[in-house]
């Protein structure tokens, strides 16, 4: 199970960051054609099939909060010479253009949502899927005879003193048996060696 986990969090991180690559690479684009089309006015978009687009800018000027600049205004004109100014209509649709293109934002935001997901199961998988054997597993405990109880363990052949009492001792920290237990068992192993 921590293994699947493990796998399926690795691929989804690569995904994510496939994702947030692509994303951020055609967002950039899409973000840097947008600002060229939408800062340069088109006369198709703002004038009439016969109307001309002229340009009229003002003085540059200084101003604390923005530096130094000059007003633009741009107007639409006809074969008689008549102007109809559409500088509202030009930036009305500059910011619709610019804020419609961060629409492309989604799919670099998806990618770090599915990276962060992936990673997350990484790291799960990787502590459930991680086998750690038990502190008790190379421990040899004395076998306990059934005819005899729970209390009666048999003693191994070759085992010494010091052996058994660890074994006991072991049996203790791992809850297998209670203190009074373990102090019985322990005196009856010391009343046997004697």
């Amino acid at each position: 199970m921590g293994r699947a986990i493990l796998i399926l969090g690795i691929l989804l991180t690569i995904a994510g960051i496939g994702g947030m690559v692509y994303g951020m690479i055609a967002m950039t684009g899409q973000v840097a054609g947008t600002i060229q089309t939408a800062t340069s006015p088109n006369a198709a978009e703002l004038c009439r099939p016969d109307e001309t687009l002229e340009e009229a800018t003002g003085a540059s000027e200084y101003s604390p909060t923005s530096g130094w600049g000059r007003q633009v205004s741009y107007f639409c004109v006809n074969s008689k010479g008549e102007r109809r100014e559409v500088t509202g209509q030009f930036v009305g649709g500059m910011f619709e253009q610019v804020f419609g293109s961060f629409g492309g934002f989604a799919l670099p935001m998806i990618g770090g949502g599915v990276m962060t997901v992936g990673i997350l199961l990484t790291v799960v998988g990787a502590i459930f899927g991680r086998r750690r054997p038990s502190p008790f597993a190379d421990i040899q405990y004395p076998a306990m005879s059934p005819s005899e109880g729970y209390g009666a363990w048999s003693s191994p052949p070759n085992a010494n003193l010091t052996e058994r009492l660890r074994q006991v001792e072991a049996a203790r920290q791992a809850g297998l048996i209670s203190y009074e237990e373990y102090k019985r068992l322990r005196q009856e192993i010391l009343d046997a060696m004697q």
